[in-house]
């Protein structure tokens, strides 16, 4: 948001400034709360072309890459804008940490967007950021031939993700990189909408740009596909995130299937889940581990799709040191168990892993079964990671984990 100065080194300047904190304010009445912000940093740059030359109206999206421990928090999009002015400068103040940065140029420069990904903020920073040429991928959105407004449209590449939505008469516009781009687009509530967009189908496809590209995309009403998440014993499982995501052609596994997911939920108290989607094969992912992959095949018949998840056990961990204080920001891996097979970390990078928070926990969904686990806290900490070969999984459970010191484990 834009706010007078964060502290004194925002230098009494009208900046943007960014800190990613969340916090749980119980509202039942009037209220005062004061938020202290820490130390904020100075972070600006300069957006020219291939030449040196400024360029004036990049629109810089900064966002955090924090990863929040609260369920729907982890949803808000923490990102703070910021546009160049004539000598193309921006500026902006943050806490320290690592952050996203998207830079965006005027269509009519015919410069390519360019993405910066987990750059380190931990000292004022002052970068020079030359755009290279791009062409223009732009279109409309519609149904029933008619413009559809506040559709997200979202594109992903190499080192490419962004997303907009569509204007009053449906349009969109991206600036970017020769290059083959998937392009997702998700009908979005909008206040004037003579259609009900819950129940268009979410869109995807592939476009290659080499040359500016008109593309219109056509919504559809989608299938209903629904079902239930229960826990072995076949009661309903609550509160439990599902994300779909298409299938790529040719291809049946976790890793096959697209960066972004087409549609994301929740289950209700009764553990039941709704999605409208077009006839095609889907992957149905829970609690973000691709180890819950479930895959999901829409027909074109128009009937209702019912699918029961179940045997979905949920593991709580609580990592600490040797004399119980919780160890925050460890990141914890695991992948079935493979008796006879030695456990590599190579091999469990590709599973996305759960972060303790403050109080040293954190939960993981699977199936039942054997697991390997692999902790690993962070580099800057004392703590040594740890393996767990092999970890039985037969119904919800609470493990604790204490990690050693670097100096005890070396000295073994």
């Amino acid at each position: 948001p834009n706010k007078r100065t964060a502290n004194e080194r925002a230098d009494k300047l009208d900046k943007p400034f960014f800190c990613p904190i969340v916090e749980v304010v119980e509202l039942y009445g009037d209220l005062t709360k004061d938020f202290k912000l820490p130390q904020m940093l100075k972070f600006q740059g300069v957006a020219t072309n291939k030449a040196g030359h400024p360029i004036t109206g990049v629109t810089v999206t900064i966002e955090s890459t924090e990863k929040l421990d609260k369920v729907f928090a982890g949803q808000l999009p923490l990102s703070v804008h910021c546009v160049t002015g004539k000598d193309g400068k921006f500026t902006s103040f943050l806490k320290a940490g690592n952050y996203n940065v998207k830079l965006e140029p005027p269509a009519e420069t015919h410069l390519a967007e360019k993405h910066f990904g987990s750059m380190l903020i931990d000292q004022d920073r002052t970068k020079v950021y030359a755009l290279e040429p791009g062409h223009q991928l732009s279109g409309r959105i519609v149904h029933k031939e008619q413009p559809l407004a506040g559709a997200k449209v979202t594109v992903t590449g190499a080192k490419i993700e962004s997303s907009q939505w569509s204007d009053e008469e449906g349009r969109y516009c991206f600036s970017l990189p020769d290059n083959s781009y998937e392009l997702q687009v998700s009908a979005q509530p909008h206040p004037l909408a003579q259609e009900a967009v819950a129940e268009l189908a979410p869109w995807n496809g592939q476009v290659i740009l080499d040359k500016d590209t008109e593309f219109v995309v056509e919504m559809d009403e989608g299938v209903l596909v629904s079902g239930r998440v229960l826990d072995p014993a076949r009661e309903p499982r609550s509160g439990v995130l599902l994300a779909v995501y298409p299938m790529k052609v040719g291809a049946d596994s976790p890793s096959s299937t697209a960066r972004m997911p087409l549609a994301i939920g929740i289950t209700g108290s009764d553990g039941a889940y709704d999605f409208r989607l077009r006839p095609n094969t889907y992957k149905l992912i829970l609690n973000n581990q691709p180890s819950m992959a479930h895959t999901i095949h829409v027909a074109a018949d128009g009937e209702d799709t019912d699918v029961t998840v179940e045997d979905v056990c949920l593991v709580t961990f609580e990592v600490t040191s040797e004399d119980d204080l919780p160890i925050s920001n460890c990141l914890i891996f695991h992948e079935q168990y493979r008796a006879g097979e030695e456990l590599q970390e190579l091999s469990i990078e590709q599973i996305e892993p759960a972060t303790t928070a403050d109080d040293g926990k954190c939960s993981i969904t699977v199936p039942s079964g054997i697991y390997a686990i692999y902790l690993r806290p962070p580099s800057e900490s004392e703590f040594a990671p740890r393996h767990m070969r092999q970890l039985s999984v037969i119904k919800d459970m609470t493990r604790r984990i204490r990690l050693t010191r670097k100096s005890t484990t070396e000295a073994q």
